[in-house]
């Protein structure tokens, strides 16, 4: 019985080890074969959004997807600090609007809290809620650009994108303390289809973010692990697969100022959930 265990251990490690061997095209700019790992404590065996403060890039922010808990990672000691907000459900991403974290529930709720209060005490309180802002879905991607301050909020799956074949990212503004739907960008599934050369797609992104370095927007997708990237006029560019025994469920993505990419994924009966640091390689 040892034995079986010592075997099937082993054959974990060789099937998790974050290095890839395989030809993997990588995004340009980026080597898939030699990212950095975060390590990450059992807490966060399911992480699932992750972003930074644009006036902090040492620190992660993320959000674990049960029990309602912010938690600030260290990206050099990855030591880290933990917030409850008493509200356990599943939450699904996290960014940053000036001196706000906004936190996206997996039914379009969206929470305030003040950032600063992360990490300072045991409990941090809801500042603003806002729901029904967004069309019924289940959503995971929630990215919010710096630059026009609009927020990007992306259905993992909706009930109407079957027969049309469209995946629609809702744009919202925050004005005043009022969350307004102002924008509709609409992405053809069909088209990430034929990138991978596959007539029918089960598209379920899980996160969305953009790279400042070159303006260009990315998708994440758990589902068939794979990385979609669009021009800034959300024009479609490229389709990059990921290595499951690299990612293992990658649920959360973002570039910091100098172009580097972090990825996290949730870990699973052996494995607890980690971030994958992938630095930009050329100017």
């Amino acid at each position: 019985m040892l034995k079986k265990i010592f075997v099937l251990i082993l054959v974990w490690c060789c099937v998790a080890c974050v290095s890839v061997n395989e030809d993997y095209i990588s995004l340009k700019g980026y080597n898939w074969k030699t990212p950095k790992e975060i390590k990450l404590p059992e807490i966060l065996k399911e992480i699932s959004g992750i972003c930074f403060d644009p006036n902090n890039e040492k620190e992660l922010l993320a959000i674990q997807d049960e029990d309602g808990i912010l938690f600030k990672i260290n990206t050099e000691t990855e030591q880290i600090q933990q917030s409850s907000f008493e509200m356990p459900g599943d939450y699904e991403d996290i960014s940053v609007l000036d001196s706000l974290v906004l936190v996206l529930r997996s039914d379009g709720l969206i929470l305030a809290f003040d950032k600063d209060s992360i990490g300072k005490t045991g409990v941090i309180p809801v500042k603003f809620s806002f729901e029904k802002v967004l069309p019924k879905a289940e959503y995971e991607g929630f990215y919010v650009d710096a630059g026009s301050q609009y927020i990007y909020a992306l259905p993992k799956e909706d009930k109407h994108e079957k027969k049309s074949g469209i995946k629609n990212i809702y744009v919202l503004k925050l004005t005043d303390g009022s969350l307004q739907l102002i924008d509709t960008k609409s992405l053809s599934i069909d088209d990430i289809a034929g990138k991978l050369g596959k007539k029918n797609l089960g598209f379920k992104p899980s996160a969305i973010t953009k790279n400042i370095k070159n303006t260009n927007w990315y998708i994440l997708s758990s589902v068939n692990n794979c990385l979609v990237e669009y021009s800034n006029e959300w024009q479609l560019l490229n389709v990059y697969k990921l290595a499951k025994k690299q990612l293992l469920q990658p649920e959360g993505m973002v570039f910091d100022s100098g172009g580097n990419l972090y990825i996290s994924s949730e870990g699973d009966a052996l494995k607890s959930g980690y971030i994958l640091r992938f630095d930009y390689l050329e100017d």
